[in-house]
């Protein structure tokens, strides 16, 4: 099963959840055709992954193999729970599977046979509760009827470290995963695009408080969206518009203003109120940022210590291109201008935000248009005496400035907006973290960076792109004459783009050549956009 939507690089980990899942499924006879037959291995029930009990199968020499597995010429399948995988024929003798009520682990027989539970590969597990993307878990595919099929993965590293050959072993065997999942075959009908979705069951599943307490503000906003964009709804915000366009299943056919939420089923209607209340429960537990007129005196603690502060912003404008910007803090009045250098100071709002939840004390963000349409936040804390610089952030990561995406995690993390010249000139996602300790706020770089909003591109050839950042790893075709979108880029040589079918992948450009086709850029897409 190819998978090749947005977050085609999102595999983490997890131990194995299927005891949380009631269908029973088991693994079928199956003839073995080529190849050396493989052998049953029968073992009493056992924890297993996760602690669920299961059967074990491993690969032998042996005529008689065990339920489900077959010998192959390029390789082994196995099938269980109405699931199929093939694993690489240099696998025979080094891998053992663990069945369970939901599906079947795979692990690394040698770190197994050593500790049990040791040497785990990866996990399928089919069943009806949906889990929330917890570390680990992928959602593979889904079904009308609410049957769910996840990917699971470990979180550490389950191999015994202090045994060089058994450890390079596994980590040569991990290499593989990727290819053995992109092998998987489900019998029923299923949905493939998942991973183009924040919650992909929204339309098929009622969505439980528990299910939403995990997912951040931008997170439900789209969320809730999607259900709308399912039944081709169009959005006047900008970065709404552009992310749905690039989801393979949205066809968008309704007008804002013609759209009507009775075309919902009374399942989405339902869906659609919980995502709301559980957005308004997020926003009232962490209410900043907020954005306040330059010149109202605004209230609010900035030390945390109980006592609340007032607090104004004027920006005046001298003349000759000159500015002077200050703050006002319980009557005493605080030049900026002494600390920082402005180009083009936003004259009407100011923000107070609230990077670290977890920490005392409010910060005051005051905004610079900058030169050349590239614009700069600026972070000032009150201590007690007088307002300390914290650092800038490239772009306005507030709702209002921001296309309604909040940049503010509540962790000290927060998303700006950056520039790359890679294949375009085009705005990326770019990062910056607080250390509270330093009292400083600074970039957080060696990231891949999502483009800021997803603008079509028309494809005029056929484009060969990688399933990983690396020029020797395989690769999956995007047929010419259709949109395709710059989704994320390491801002040196490596895009993620993604055509309208859903195939998507890494390609390669090095002074504004696509190295897959060998051709310049602007031969490749049309609408390429430069710009001082």
């Amino acid at each position: 099963m190819k998978r090749n939507g947005m977050y085609a690089g999102r595999i983490l980990g997890l131990a194995v959840l299927t005891a949380l899942f009631a269908v029973g499924c088991g693994s079928q006879e199956q003839e073995h055709t080529t190849g050396q037959a493989a052998e049953t291995e029968n073992h009493e029930p056992n924890g297993g992954a996760g602690g669920a009990a299961g059967e074990e199968h491993s690969a032998g020499t042996e005529a008689e193999g065990p339920r489900g597995e077959e010998a192959q010429g390029d390789g082994i399948s196995f099938t269980s729970c109405g699931m199929t995988i093939s694993l690489p024929a240099d696998w025979r003798e080094r891998y053992l599977i663990v069945e369970d009520a939901g599906g079947f682990s795979v692990y690394q027989k040698a770190s197994y046979e050593k500790t049990e539970g040791m040497g785990y590969l990866f996990g399928l597990s089919r069943g009806t509760e949906y889990w929330n993307y917890g570390a680990g878990e992928t959602l593979l595919a889904y079904t009308e009827g609410g049957t769910l099929y996840y990917l699971l993965q470990p979180t550490d590293f389950p191999c015994d470290t202090e045994d060089k050959a058994l450890c390079d072993e596994y980590q040569e065997m991990s290499k593989d995963v990727e290819g053995i999942v992109d092998s998987v075959s489900i019998e029923e009908e299923a949905y493939l695009d998942a991973e183009e979705y924040v919650i992909p069951v929204s339309s098929i599943l009622p969505l439980s408080e528990d299910v939403l307490l995990n997912y951040s503000g931008n997170e439900l906003w789209i969320a809730k969206n999607e259900i709308y964009a399912r039944h081709g709804r169009k959005f006047q915000n900008e970065f709404l518009q552009g992310y749905f366009d690039s989801c393979s299943w949205y066809e968008g056919t309704a007008e804002p203003e013609q759209f009507s939420e009775s075309v919902l089923s009374e399942l989405e209607q339902e869906n659609v109120k919980r995502i709301a209340a559980r957005a308004e429960v997020l926003a009232e537990e962490n209410p900043y940022p907020k954005e306040y007129k330059t010149g109202e005196t605004v209230k609010a603690d900035l030390t945390g210590d109980g006592v609340t502060n007032t607090v104004s912003y004027q920006v005046k404008d001298e003349g000759n291109d000159a500015y002077s910007y200050r703050l006002t803090i319980d009557g005493v009045t605080f030049e900026l201008g002494e600390t920082i250098v402005m180009c083009t100071p936003v004259t009407d709002v100011f923000y107070i935000t609230d990077i670290t939840t977890y920490e005392a004390g409010l910060e005051i963000a005051v905004l610079d248009e900058g030169p050349s349409g590239d614009p700069e936040t600026h972070f000032f804390r009150y201590d007690g005496e007088a307002p300390v610089y914290l650092g800038a952030v490239s772009g306005f990561p507030f709702p209002e400035q921001n296309f309604g995406r909040n940049g503010f995690d509540g962790t000290g993390g927060i998303v700006g907006r950056g520039r790359v010249d890679l294949i375009e000139t085009a705005y990326t996602e770019d990062y910056w973290r607080y250390d509270f300790e330093a009292g400083k706020i600074e970039e957080d770089s060696g990231r891949f960076y999502n483009f800021y909003y997803y603008i079509p591109h028309e494809l005029y050839v056929d484009l060969p792109v990688h399933r990983r950042m690396d020029a020797s790893s395989e690769t999956d075709l995007i047929p010419a004459g259709q949109k395709v979108y710059f989704l994320s880029t390491d801002g040196e040589a490596w895009i993620y783009v993604k055509g309208k079918d859903g195939t998507a992948g890494y390609m390669q450009v090095r002074q504004e050549q696509v190295a897959e086709v060998a051709k310049p850029a602007a031969e490749v897409f049309s609408g390429l956009d430069y710009f001082d």
